[in-house]
């Protein structure tokens, strides 16, 4: 039988492992490309790169960039 602070040690690990991989392009009225990504293993980097990847996009649309792929652009 396993310990318990192995068993325990095992569930944190597992409630705290995470990992994103996000990646966009988007295109303006002009052709102007751009590209939002995100990438991190972990909880906290997780987070953060959430948040940063969020606020790339955010800005992009806000200057009247659209996604690549709904535009027309990507095929």
């Amino acid at each position: 039988m396993l310990p318990k602070t192995l068993i325990a040690a095992l569930a944190a690990v597992t409630l705290l492992a995470g990992c994103v991989h996000k990646q966009a392009f988007l295109t303006n009225s002009t052709g102007g490309i751009a590209s939002c990504s995100a990438k991190g293993f972990g909880l906290v980097p997780l987070i953060l790169e959430e948040t940063s990847y969020d606020d790339c996009m955010q800005f992009y649309r806000a200057h009247g960039y659209v996604d690549a792929a709904a535009s027309g652009y990507a095929k």
